[in-house]
């Protein structure tokens, strides 16, 4: 991959964690997403070259109009 940048949400963990580390070994920079911030720390320290986000999907959005 060249200058490819991809975002895998669910990432700090099983199949999004698999698919994160492999990404990163064909050459892109990786971003992954997660709900908890123990698990993207945990991910950090084993898999420093992947860029955590903190976020969660399943939140509910309040309007404001």
């Amino acid at each position: 991959m060249s200058e490819k940048t991809a975002l895998v949400v669910g990432g700090t963990s099983g199949i999004g964690l698999a698919t994160a580390r492999r990404l990163h070994a064909l050459g892109a920079t990786v971003h992954i997403v997660g709900r908890g911030k123990e698990r993207l720390d945990a991910v950090a320290a084993t898999d420093p070259a992947l860029i955590g986000h903190c976020a969660d999907g399943g939140a509910r959005l309040v309007s404001l109009g």
